[in-house]
């Protein structure tokens, strides 16, 4: 390649790399104008104006713009809770914390006496209607139970707390993104028994899926279900646990 054609080339990458150039600045002013317009958007969500789509207008609220594969899973949820009014409606979330462990108790605690424990929070409540309920200015959506909630948490392999929270909302997205349907809803992940299809969050819908959920634990955790119901006048047919965490669902074998 001669000298000439040398300083051809590097003139014609010099015109190409100005161009890029001004093609980012145009992509900035793009991408500020994008950003502004679905404020203007948001804003205007927020003073009560509406795209017609309450499932669209919430997720352009919580997520910050249009988004279907967002709007597709509140949608799945929607089509699930049809037909399902009076019937339970679980959501069953999966959370990981490290703890510390003394491996034993003669010995003095070592820094590496850690490992993580699988903590489960189970909502059980009853369907009072078909529809999700969102409150767009709150970035909240909510699954429309009747009175109150039953309430349970503890970790993955033993007893845990009971608590009947009157009035409490079923929450499925909140405001402070500690729990997010999107982000969370059918996720797996590998918990610290090797269990790789943990849920980080699931809802589900009506009795046969609620019942068929427990059904598929160890005994002493199926009991779960039947003091749950109790909690919320809703006893189910042979519940004959009596308290005792070793029997099984009768009726689900």
């Amino acid at each position: 390649m001669g000298s000439n054609s040398i300083t051809d080339v590097i003139g014609r990458l010099k015109v190409l790399e100005g161009r890029i150039q001004q093609l980012e600045e145009e992509k900035k002013e793009f991408t500020k104008s994008v950003s502004q317009g679905w404020e203007e958007v948001r804003e205007a969500i927020r003073s009560g104006k509406s795209t017609d789509d309450r499932i669209k207008d919430f997720v352009i609220m919580r997520y910050g713009k249009q988004n279907k594969e967002c709007e597709g899973v509140y949608r799945d949820l929607q089509e699930r809770l049809a037909g399902k009014a009076g019937q339970f409606v679980l959501m069953a979330e999966a959370r990981e914390k490290e703890a510390k462990f003394r491996l034993c108790s003669m010995l003095p605690p070592q820094d590496d006496d850690r490992f993580s424990k699988t903590y489960e929070h189970l909502s059980l409540g009853v369907l009072s209607g078909e529809m999700l309920i969102f409150s767009v200015a709150e970035n909240l959506c909510t699954i429309p139970i009747g009175g109150n909630l039953a309430y349970y948490t503890g970790e993955l392999s033993w007893e845990g707390e009971h608590v009947l929270q009157e009035k409490q909302p079923m929450l499925v997205s909140t405001p402070d993104g500690e729990r997010d349907l999107v982000l969370q809803y059918g996720k797996t992940f590998r918990d610290h028994l090797g269990e790789k299809d943990r849920y980080q969050l699931d809802v589900l819908v009506g009795n046969d899926e609620v019942m068929g959920w427990f059904a598929k634990m160890q005994p002493f955790r199926q009991k779960i279900l039947y003091r749950m119901a109790r909690m919320l006048d809703r006893p189910l047919e042979g519940d004959t646990t009596g308290g005792n965490p070793y029997l099984a669902f009768p009726g689900l074998r």
